[in-house]
């Protein structure tokens, strides 16, 4: 693990600024969409694929993040499978926090279905704990999932 002076944030290295007002991420016919109604500086990551380019399928797709706020959130664009974005999502997760400064973390899964029993499983409720832990939250939708940014970095 990491030394705490040691860490550093995704856009130290990986990221690039998403300038838009609205940004859109979308794979496998569903959609994350985050309104930065208070132009706040976001950094949008393709993580699984991109800064991890094996391809294991072991991290979520996209990181969005700030670090001015000390926030980021793993988005996970899924076919069906749940409990493997649930993985992915805790995957990254326990990867970001042992290298990465954030303070509050969110993850979100946005899938084709979301079974209403996938999310009463172990795994879900173990991985929605980890992330509540750190201020934020861990919420699934089908097909398409649209937030907005509060003018702290917190979701709305």
């Amino acid at each position: 693990m990491a030394s705490k002076n040691k860490k550093i944030f995704l856009e130290d290295k990986y990221c690039s600024l998403a300038p838009d007002c609205m940004i859109k991420l979308s794979e496998n016919k569903v959609e994350y969409l985050l309104k930065n109604n208070y132009s706040l500086p976001v950094f949008k990551t393709h993580v699984d694929g991109g800064m991890y380019s094996d391809e294991t399928g072991k991290r979520c797709d996209y990181a969005l993040s700030s670090k001015e706020y000390g926030t980021i959130i793993l988005i996970e664009l899924k076919g069906t499978d749940i409990d493997k974005a649930v993985e992915q999502i805790s995957s990254t997760l326990s990867d970001f926090e042992s290298k990465y400064r954030y303070e509050r973390y969110y993850g979100r899964i946005v899938a084709s279905k979301v079974p209403s029993i996938a999310l009463h499983s172990n795994k879900y409720k173990k991985l929605s704990g980890r992330i509540k832990a750190y201020k934020g939250s861990l919420i699934s939708s089908s097909q398409k999932m649209m937030e907005s940014l509060d003018c702290d970095f917190s979701l709305i």
